[in-house]
């Protein structure tokens, strides 16, 4: 997978009266390293950094086969992070971007690599955050050819 791509997993069972169930939305769907690649309840990965991590997914107490995943880096270029111009932080309702770069598209994700908001709606330079939980935030911003990632605080009221 390359850097910001997501990819839907799918996950059935397979039964003895040869009965088959999309179990895709049930039990757990595991990464042995978030910060390579995320995965959502859903089964959306999401690949985030440079390495290599293992998918797997827990229904009623059993662990699935692995799927080895190996993100890497591909034509984009990583900005120097100070070139990235957002406002305030911490913010609490919306975050404002001061770059004359158009943006292609923004990820937020959690500390535990899980992506919590994604949008490519940018007509106004701006995110809204306030549904997200008080608490630290990476920001991948993806631009044409480049993407910086940074760090911000959501504030409480």
């Amino acid at each position: 997978m390359v850097i910001g791509q997501d990819l839907q997993l799918y996950a059935r069972s397979y039964f003895g009266d040869h009965s088959v169930r999309d179990i895709t939305r049930f039990g757990t769907w595991h990464s042995t390293d978030n910060s390579v690649a995320s995965v959502s309840a859903n089964g959306v990965i999401n690949a985030l950094n440079d390495g290599i991590t293992y998918i797997y997914k827990t229904y009623e107490g059993i662990n699935s086969d692995s799927i080895y995943i190996h993100v890497i880096h591909v034509g984009l270029t990583e900005k120097e992070t100070s070139r990235l111009l957002f406002f305030p932080n911490p913010a609490y309702d919306y975050i404002h971007f001061d770059i004359s770069e158009s943006i292609r598209d923004i990820t937020i994700t959690d500390l535990s690599g899980k992506t919590v908001l994604k949008s490519d709606d940018f007509g106004l330079k701006r995110i809204y955050i306030k549904d997200l939980q008080p608490g630290l935030y990476f920001l991948k911003v993806r631009f044409e050819n480049s993407m910086v990632t940074s760090k911000f605080v959501k504030a409480d009221e």
